[in-house]
């Protein structure tokens, strides 16, 4: 996984943005796409929301922290500001998506593409 294909994840147009929970009855927020192309799977709730799973760490608001340090290994960049501008600020995916590639080519340049899990 790199951001670039989180990127394009964001932009396919196969997600149905949602807000505060990774994913919520068919409907995901940038992180939640970002885990869901990371091979997480999904621990269900009773109200209809769904945990990330990733090895054995599980959330359902945030990336799991092991898989997060995997696409930003410097900790350059946290994941709370994405999470800030889909639930709070209300950005599209497309909008998103964009200030995703911007930050991570600021930070890591062309290696953005390289990070993998």
């Amino acid at each position: 996984m790199n951001s670039k294909k989180w990127i394009e994840a964001l932009r396919s147009g196969k997600y149905t943005q949602g807000r505060h929970h990774l994913k919520n009855k068919g409907e995901f927020c940038c992180l939640g796409v970002f885990c869901d192309i990371s091979g997480c799977s999904w621990d269900k709730h009773p109200s209809g929301s769904e945990s990330a799973i990733y090895r054995d760490c599980s959330d359902d608001c945030e990336v799991p922290s092991e898989l997060w340090k995997k696409l930003d290994p410097n900790h350059k960049l946290g994941q709370h500001k994405y999470l800030r501008l889909n639930d709070m600020l209300g950005l599209s995916f497309l909008e998103i998506a964009d200030i995703i590639e911007d930050d991570f080519n600021k930070e890591y340049g062309d290696e953005s593409t390289n990070l993998s899990l």
